[in-house]
Protein backbone atom coordinates (compact mmCIF):
# COMPACT_ATOMS: atom_id res chain seq x y z
CA UNK A 1 0.00 0.00 0.00
CA UNK A 2 2.71 2.28 0.63
CA UNK A 3 4.93 1.46 -2.27
CA UNK A 4 1.79 2.19 -4.22
CA UNK A 5 1.40 5.75 -2.32
CA UNK A 6 4.88 6.77 -3.30
CA UNK A 7 4.33 5.75 -6.51
CA UNK A 8 1.40 8.17 -6.78
CA UNK A 9 3.03 10.69 -4.96
CA UNK A 10 6.19 10.83 -7.51
CA UNK A 11 3.88 10.65 -10.74
CA UNK A 12 1.85 13.71 -9.36
CA UNK A 13 4.75 16.14 -8.85
CA UNK A 14 6.45 14.89 -12.01
CA UNK A 15 3.21 16.26 -13.95
CA UNK A 16 3.07 19.54 -11.37
CA UNK A 17 6.40 20.16 -12.36
CA UNK A 18 5.43 19.72 -15.82
CA UNK A 19 2.49 21.87 -16.09
CA UNK A 20 3.97 24.77 -13.86
CA UNK A 21 3.75 27.94 -15.56
CA UNK A 22 5.31 31.39 -14.43
CA UNK A 23 3.95 33.50 -11.83
CA UNK A 24 4.54 37.54 -11.92
CA UNK A 25 2.60 38.48 -9.23
CA UNK A 26 2.94 40.52 -5.52
CA UNK A 27 0.33 37.91 -4.30
CA UNK A 28 -0.89 34.72 -5.11
CA UNK A 29 -3.46 32.31 -2.98
CA UNK A 30 -1.90 30.32 -0.76
CA UNK A 31 -2.68 26.63 -0.79
CA UNK A 32 -2.08 26.83 3.36
CA UNK A 33 -2.88 22.63 4.34
CA UNK A 34 -6.65 22.31 6.04
CA UNK A 35 -5.69 19.80 8.79
CA UNK A 36 -8.88 19.31 10.50
CA UNK A 37 -7.52 18.48 13.71
CA UNK A 38 -9.19 15.29 15.58
CA UNK A 39 -7.09 14.63 19.17
CA UNK A 40 -4.24 16.44 21.55
CA UNK A 41 -0.84 15.89 20.19
CA UNK A 42 -1.63 15.58 16.59
CA UNK A 43 1.18 16.84 14.56
CA UNK A 44 0.37 16.95 10.74
CA UNK A 45 3.67 17.89 8.11
CA UNK A 46 2.12 19.14 4.69
CA UNK A 47 4.48 19.82 1.51
CA UNK A 48 3.36 20.33 -1.69
CA UNK A 49 3.76 22.11 -5.31
CA UNK A 50 1.75 24.83 -7.32
CA UNK A 51 0.76 25.56 -10.90
CA UNK A 52 2.02 29.14 -10.03
CA UNK A 53 5.90 27.82 -9.71
CA UNK A 54 5.30 27.79 -5.89
CA UNK A 55 6.06 25.83 -3.29
CA UNK A 56 5.03 25.37 0.41
CA UNK A 57 5.12 23.36 3.63
CA UNK A 58 3.22 23.47 6.79
CA UNK A 59 3.21 22.55 10.16
CA UNK A 60 0.17 21.80 12.54
CA UNK A 61 0.28 21.00 16.05
CA UNK A 62 -2.50 20.49 18.20
CA UNK A 63 -1.08 21.40 21.82
CA UNK A 64 -4.51 20.51 23.80
CA UNK A 65 -7.45 19.35 23.17
CA UNK A 66 -9.59 21.76 20.76
CA UNK A 67 -6.61 23.78 20.56
CA UNK A 68 -4.41 23.76 17.49
CA UNK A 69 -0.96 26.24 16.05
CA UNK A 70 -0.24 26.04 12.76
CA UNK A 71 2.75 27.41 10.60
CA UNK A 72 2.98 28.02 6.97
CA UNK A 73 5.51 29.43 4.63
CA UNK A 74 5.97 29.39 0.36
CA UNK A 75 8.38 30.48 -2.39
CA UNK A 76 7.40 31.32 -5.67
CA UNK A 77 9.80 33.34 -8.48
CA UNK A 78 8.48 37.10 -7.44
CA UNK A 79 7.74 36.54 -3.80
CA UNK A 80 8.07 34.61 -0.55
CA UNK A 81 4.99 34.26 2.10
CA UNK A 82 4.62 33.02 5.94
CA UNK A 83 1.76 32.41 8.05
CA UNK A 84 0.94 31.82 11.62
CA UNK A 85 -2.12 31.15 13.23
CA UNK A 86 -3.99 29.30 16.71
CA UNK A 87 -7.45 28.35 16.57
CA UNK A 88 -9.87 26.23 18.01
CA UNK A 89 -11.00 22.47 16.83
CA UNK A 90 -13.74 20.27 17.20
CA UNK A 91 -16.01 17.51 15.44
CA UNK A 92 -20.00 17.74 15.27
CA UNK A 93 -22.05 15.20 16.20
CA UNK A 94 -23.00 15.28 12.27
CA UNK A 95 -19.29 13.40 11.94
CA UNK A 96 -18.35 16.67 10.89
CA UNK A 97 -14.69 18.06 11.60
CA UNK A 98 -14.66 21.98 12.36
CA UNK A 99 -11.77 24.76 12.44
CA UNK A 100 -11.59 28.25 13.29
CA UNK A 101 -8.27 30.34 12.95
CA UNK A 102 -7.00 33.45 13.59
CA UNK A 103 -3.79 34.57 12.37
CA UNK A 104 -1.58 36.88 10.59
CA UNK A 105 0.42 36.43 7.27
CA UNK A 106 3.67 38.18 5.83
CA UNK A 107 4.56 38.45 1.89
CA UNK A 108 7.76 39.58 0.66
CA UNK A 109 7.99 40.09 -2.47
CA UNK A 110 11.37 40.87 -4.66
CA UNK A 111 10.73 41.74 -8.16
CA UNK A 112 7.76 42.08 -10.45
CA UNK A 113 8.08 42.71 -14.21
CA UNK A 114 5.10 42.74 -17.16
CA UNK A 115 5.23 42.46 -20.60
CA UNK A 116 5.86 45.99 -21.08
CA UNK A 117 9.23 46.26 -19.03
CA UNK A 118 7.33 48.20 -16.23
CA UNK A 119 8.64 46.91 -13.06
CA UNK A 120 7.20 46.33 -9.39
CA UNK A 121 10.11 46.02 -6.58
CA UNK A 122 9.94 45.29 -2.66
CA UNK A 123 6.19 44.66 -2.77
CA UNK A 124 5.12 43.78 0.58
CA UNK A 125 1.75 43.04 2.33
CA UNK A 126 0.52 41.90 5.10
CA UNK A 127 -3.08 40.09 6.14
CA UNK A 128 -4.45 39.92 9.20
CA UNK A 129 -7.00 37.10 9.05
CA UNK A 130 -9.88 34.48 10.47
CA UNK A 131 -10.35 31.35 8.55
CA UNK A 132 -12.84 29.15 9.18
CA UNK A 133 -12.22 25.13 7.98
CA UNK A 134 -14.92 22.66 7.44
CA UNK A 135 -14.82 18.56 5.89
CA UNK A 136 -15.01 14.83 6.78
CA UNK A 137 -11.85 12.55 7.80
CA UNK A 138 -10.63 8.96 7.09
CA UNK A 139 -13.22 7.86 4.77
CA UNK A 140 -13.33 4.41 3.33
CA UNK A 141 -10.42 2.51 2.57
CA UNK A 142 -9.12 5.43 0.72
CA UNK A 143 -9.44 7.05 4.12
CA UNK A 144 -10.35 9.86 2.06
CA UNK A 145 -10.54 13.70 3.57
CA UNK A 146 -12.18 16.39 1.67
CA UNK A 147 -13.26 20.01 2.80
CA UNK A 148 -13.72 23.59 2.37
CA UNK A 149 -11.90 26.78 3.58
CA UNK A 150 -12.92 30.52 3.93
CA UNK A 151 -10.23 32.78 4.97
CA UNK A 152 -11.17 36.51 5.35
CA UNK A 153 -8.93 39.52 6.45
CA UNK A 154 -7.41 42.87 6.18
CA UNK A 155 -5.08 43.07 3.50
CA UNK A 156 -2.71 45.50 3.10
CA UNK A 157 0.48 45.71 0.14
CA UNK A 158 2.98 48.52 0.33
CA UNK A 159 5.11 48.97 -3.12
CA UNK A 160 8.38 50.68 -2.16
CA UNK A 161 9.66 50.85 -5.38
CA UNK A 162 7.49 51.09 -8.52
CA UNK A 163 8.04 52.21 -12.42
CA UNK A 164 4.55 51.90 -13.86
CA UNK A 165 3.49 54.93 -15.62
CA UNK A 166 4.91 57.08 -13.51
CA UNK A 167 3.62 56.06 -10.23
CA UNK A 168 5.62 56.81 -7.15
CA UNK A 169 5.77 54.29 -4.33
CA UNK A 170 2.31 53.77 -2.64
CA UNK A 171 0.28 51.40 0.06
CA UNK A 172 -2.87 50.25 -1.01
CA UNK A 173 -5.34 48.22 1.63
CA UNK A 174 -8.49 46.43 1.18
CA UNK A 175 -10.56 42.92 2.46
CA UNK A 176 -9.29 39.94 1.05
CA UNK A 177 -11.70 36.64 0.78
CA UNK A 178 -9.69 33.07 -0.02
CA UNK A 179 -12.04 30.07 -0.67
CA UNK A 180 -10.53 26.89 -0.51
CA UNK A 181 -11.83 23.43 -1.41
CA UNK A 182 -9.25 20.23 -1.03
CA UNK A 183 -9.38 16.42 -1.32
CA UNK A 184 -6.59 13.66 0.40
CA UNK A 185 -6.35 9.80 0.46
CA UNK A 186 -3.73 7.25 0.53
CA UNK A 187 -3.51 5.65 4.01
CA UNK A 188 -4.02 6.96 8.03
CA UNK A 189 -0.76 8.30 8.26
CA UNK A 190 0.48 9.33 4.60
CA UNK A 191 -1.95 10.88 1.91
CA UNK A 192 -1.63 12.87 -1.34
CA UNK A 193 -3.24 16.06 -1.46
CA UNK A 194 -4.97 18.41 -4.05
CA UNK A 195 -6.02 22.06 -3.47
CA UNK A 196 -7.79 24.59 -5.12
CA UNK A 197 -7.51 28.11 -4.04
CA UNK A 198 -9.16 31.34 -5.13
CA UNK A 199 -8.47 35.03 -4.38
CA UNK A 200 -10.49 38.13 -4.28
CA UNK A 201 -9.21 41.44 -3.01
CA UNK A 202 -11.84 44.43 -2.24
CA UNK A 203 -9.04 47.29 -2.75
CA UNK A 204 -8.38 50.68 -1.81
CA UNK A 205 -10.46 52.97 -4.99
CA UNK A 206 -7.98 54.93 -4.83
CA UNK A 207 -4.97 52.28 -6.14
CA UNK A 208 -7.02 49.96 -8.37
CA UNK A 209 -4.09 49.47 -10.49
CA UNK A 210 -2.75 46.94 -7.70
CA UNK A 211 -5.51 44.30 -8.69
CA UNK A 212 -3.42 43.48 -12.20
CA UNK A 213 -0.56 42.27 -9.42
CA UNK A 214 -2.27 39.75 -7.87
CA UNK A 215 -3.63 35.64 -9.05
CA UNK A 216 -7.15 34.60 -8.50
CA UNK A 217 -6.13 31.51 -8.88
CA UNK A 218 -4.15 28.71 -7.71
CA UNK A 219 -4.03 24.63 -7.51
CA UNK A 220 -1.63 22.58 -5.36
CA UNK A 221 -0.63 19.03 -5.53
CA UNK A 222 0.78 17.95 -1.46
CA UNK A 223 1.65 15.03 0.31
CA UNK A 224 0.51 14.89 4.10
CA UNK A 225 2.02 12.94 7.01
CA UNK A 226 -0.21 12.87 10.39
CA UNK A 227 1.11 11.66 13.81
CA UNK A 228 -1.40 11.30 16.45
CA UNK A 229 -1.74 9.10 19.81
CA UNK A 230 -4.52 7.16 18.42
CA UNK A 231 -2.38 5.52 15.37
CA UNK A 232 0.28 4.20 17.90
CA UNK A 233 -2.40 1.85 19.09
CA UNK A 234 -3.00 -0.03 15.55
Amino acid sequence: MKAKILRLVSILFMAAFFFLVHSCAIYEPQPVSIPLMQEKNELQLSGGVSMLAGISGSVAYAPAQHVAVQAYASAYPQNNNFQGSVGYFTKTKANLNFEIYAGLGKGIGTEITDDSSSTFHNADNLIYFVQSNIGQTNLGRAHIDYGFGLKTGYFEAKVKEALFDNITPYTTYGLLIEPQAFMRMGSERLKVGFQLNGTRIFLDKDRTEFSDYYSRLNFCVSINYRFAPSLKKK
